[in-house]
């Protein structure tokens, strides 16, 4: 146990996995719900392969018109429509893409924001659910569950059951 314990350290030290288990990686969840006092209203169900029927994201509940925030700081990459939703980018400085549909963009591309700023409006134009934001977060091309890098619930992980439980 003693190895094991000492293994999972230096792997730690390394910076390999942070929470989406890719190397070079936050290790602790470290963005925000895009939006005040929001709830998520569906979790994501990435498939596997990534070409399957999903829900690439989370949806976070949304009233028309709320202000969007950007989850952590970056340069956003993109302000614009995408397939008939208007959408915002953003390349966060831990290294992961944000997109978030359906928001009506305030930046402009380029822009550097940081974690909490607004970034743009919610609209129930083109939404794929009703009243919500929806958040979907790319490690290069995988698309990754943003949970697990949100702030206040990261990755689940298993302990150990103490002696005489």
């Amino acid at each position: 146990m003693t190895v094991l314990v000492a293994a999972l350290a230096a792997w730690a030290a390394l910076g390999v996995g942070g929470p989406s288990g890719a190397a070079g990686r936050a290790a602790e969840p470290v963005l925000a719900l895009p939006v005040a006092d929001g709830r998520i209203a569906d979790l994501a169900r990435i498939p596997e392969p990534d070409w399957r029927p999903g829900h690439r994201g989370i949806d976070v509940a949304a009233a028309p018109d709320a202000v969007v925030m950007s989850p952590g700081s970056g340069r956003v990459a993109f302000v614009g429509v995408v397939a008939g939703r208007p959408v915002v980018s953003i390349d966060l400085d831990v290294g992961v893409r944000a997109s978030l549909e359906p928001v009506v963009g305030t930046v402009e591309e380029g822009a550097r924001v940081t974690r909490g700023d607004p970034v743009g409006v919610a609209t129930t134009e083109h939404a794929h659910c009703a009243g919500c934001v929806h958040w979907g977060l790319r490690d290069g091309e995988r698309y990754i569950d943003p949970l697990d890098w949100l702030e206040g619930f990261g990755r689940i992980v298993l302990l150990p059951v103490p002696a005489g439980a």
